[in-house]
């Protein structure tokens, strides 16, 4: 038994303080990945709401420019049949001119 003590002290003194110094060398070095691992994960997720506010920023953005646009083509549709209205008018009014122009110069030869 006497080896077996020699071994189990040379053990206990030597041999059980590195592996207890590696082990908690080994789980340091863990919580720091672990550690780096959630700032990372902590940085991505703010990532991803920062676009998710980006996004919906601009889908905003988005709607109002195509309800701008929407009025926009309503607008110029109106302007536009109001002056297809007024061209005509006047193409009317020298219509009604050349006419009565007709008619005098045709009353004035025959009376």
């Amino acid at each position: 038994m006497t080896d077996t003590s020699a071994i189990n002290d040379v053990y206990n003194k030597t041999v059980q303080p590195n592996m207890q110094d590696h082990s908690k060398d080994l789980l340091k070095q863990t919580q720091l990945q672990v550690d780096e691992l959630v700032e990372i994960l902590q940085d991505t997720t703010q990532q991803a709401m920062n676009r998710e506010t980006k996004l919906s920023h601009l889908t905003e953005i988005s709607r109002d420019m195509e309800n701008n646009a929407d009025i926009f083509k309503n607008h110029t549709i109106d302007i536009k049949r109001k002056e297809w209205w007024k061209h005509m008018k006047t193409k009317l009014v020298f219509a009604g001119l050349a006419a009565l122009v007709l008619i005098i110069i045709i009353c004035s030869i025959f009376l």
